[in-house]
């Protein structure tokens, strides 16, 4: 198996006052929070599953 590597990006929202995370490739903004630590947590959670459906 090839190890991929996908980037995690947690931004600020000046528009929405939140941190907004994605990950170019797997998905666009799939979560938000006041809490940056929390909205990469979310993303991890997020890419982890969508990659082990994808190996299914």
């Amino acid at each position: 198996m090839t190890a991929l590597s996908y980037p995690l990006i947690v931004e600020w929202s000046e528009e929405d006052q939140v941190f907004i995370g994605s990950c170019p490739g797997i998905t666009g903004p799939c979560c938000h929070g006041s809490d940056r630590r929390d909205v990469l947590r979310q993303l991890v959670l997020i890419v982890s599953d969508w990659l082990e459906d994808e190996e299914q």
